[in-house]
Order: structure tokens, then C-alpha cells, then sequence
């Protein structure tokens, strides 16, 4: 039997000026494991990476099978927690 599909997903949360900088989960899912990741600031073979200042970012995935994921996405550091509420 083949395995699942190699799955991917990112939540980000975004920085807050002068109170924190954003962060990024990996969801991974289907495939086989064990995992090999390695994002553009790094660090490797960790699902949250955190302290991100704003830009574009991505994480490499690859599972046991030489099956591979991208996922890109952006960090945004938000002037207020008005401004938060505003993009949620």
C-alpha cells in the first residue's frame, strides 16, 4: 500500500510592535516518517520556530520517501493590538 499524500500547513502569528515578534507552526500529516525540515532563517527539524522579524519566510519538508512540501508565508509585525483585532 502506498502511504497518504505528504501534508502540509503553516499557522502564523504575527508580531506586535515593541511587544513580540511573530511565530510559525508546521502541520504535517500523510507521508512517512520521520521528517527532515529546514526553514529559511536555519533552524531544522522543528515544527515552531519563533522570534521572527517581518518578511517572507518558507519550510522545506521532506518525508522518509524523499516526498517533499514547500509552504511560504509571511510575517507581519502589526503597530497595535487594534490593528490585530482588525486582520483576525
Amino acid at each position: 500500500d502506498q502511504p497518504e499524500a505528504l501534508n502540509t500547513d503553516i499557522e502564523i502569528t504575527n508580531g506586535i510592535e515593541n511587544i513580540q515578534n511573530g511565530s510559525a507552526e508546521l502541520l504535517i500529516s500523510g507521508g512517512t516518517s520521520p521528517y527532515s525540515v529546514v526553514w529559511s532563517n536555519g533552524e531544522e527539524n522543528v515544527l515552531f520556530i519563533g522570534d521572527l522579524s517581518a518578511g517572507v519566510y518558507t519550510a522545506n519538508i521532506t518525508d522518509a520517501n524523499n516526498c517533499t512540501g514547500l509552504e511560504t508565508f509571511e510575517i507581519e509585525i502589526i503597530s497595535s493590538i487594534d490593528d490585530v483585532n482588525d486582520i483576525a
